[in-house]
């Protein structure tokens, strides 16, 4: 499910913000180049983190019901731009 709306980045490291594990930089580099709203990530690190340049960390519990919620809003839209346009005009008021 998560594969089906994420977006994959190539990583050009170059960041240097978590100096507990700079490997967690890559992920940090390739989020940034990559533009999500979010990574989803069990790593303490990121987490602790939680936002950076203005993408969110979540944990993966947290990332699947962000998902849920925007795919029932979807749903929701979907379902109701499919219901006829019904055209009130003053006159049938």
């Amino acid at each position: 499910m998560i594969r089906e709306v994420s977006t994959n980045a190539e990583a050009r490291p170059s960041f240097k913000i978590i100096r507990k594990d700079p490997k967690d930089d890559v992920l940090l580099m390739t989020a940034y180049e990559g533009k999500p709203d979010y990574i989803a990530s069990g790593d303490r690190h990121l987490q602790d983190l939680k936002s950076f340049k203005g993408i969110k960390a979540a944990s993966r519990r947290q990332m699947m019901k962000i998902i849920t919620r925007r795919l029932r809003v979807h749903n929701l839209l979907m379902q109701f731009s499919a219901l006829p346009n019904r055209n009130l005009s003053q006159d049938s008021l």
